[in-house]
C-alpha cells in the first residue's frame, strides 16, 4: 500500500469536514449508481498503489463506513461516559420493544384459540379437484 503512496494524500473532498451537508451528500453520491464505482476505478487509475482493484474497494468502502459511523456517533459525543439515558430514551426503547413483541406475537394470537372472539372450527373435511379444461385446440 505504500508504494508509490503520497505521504500527505488530499482526503476526498466531501468527506473532509465532519458536517451534516457533507454526510447527506456522500450518502447520495453513494447512491447514484455506477458513480461510487467509476470514483475508485479512477482514484485507482490514477494514484501510484500496489493495491489490486478489487482491494482499492475494500479500502475505500471501509473509508466510508468509518465516515458513516463517526457521523452517527457525533450526537453522542456530547454525553459523556457513564452518564445515565434519560427517560425519553428509555421510554422509546420500551415502546420498540412491545411493537416488536406485538408484531411477532399478535398474529399467533389473532388467528389461534386464544383468540376470545374466535369460534370453534365446524369442518369436517374437504375436497380438491385439479383438471385442465382445452376449448377447441391444441
Amino acid at each position: 500500500m505504500k508504494y508509490g503512496y503520497k505521504k500527505f494524500k488530499k482526503i476526498n473532498s466531501f468527506m473532509a469536514k465532519r458536517k451534516g451537508p457533507n454526510y447527506y451528500f456522500m450518502l447520495i453520491f453513494i447512491a447514484i449508481p455506477f458513480l461510487y464505482e467509476i470514483k475508485c476505478i479512477m482514484d485507482w487509475t490514477f494514484l501510484k498503489t500496489s493495491l489490486q482493484i478489487f482491494d482499492w474497494f475494500n479500502l475505500f468502502s471501509i473509508y466510508v463506513s468509518s465516515f458513516k459511523a463517526k457521523m452517527q456517533q457525533l450526537n453522542t459525543l456530547d454525553t459523556k461516559l457513564g452518564d445515565p439515558v434519560s427517560w425519553i430514551g428509555k421510554a422509546i426503547g420500551w415502546f420498540g420493544f412491545i411493537l416488536l413483541l406485538l408484531i411477532i406475537f399478535g398474529p399467533m394470537i389473532l388467528f389461534s384459540g386464544l383468540n376470545p372472539s374466535a369460534e370453534a372450527n365446524l369442518v369436517n373435511g374437504g375436497s380438491f379437484k385439479l383438471g385442465i379444461h382445452v376449448v377447441g385446440g391444441n
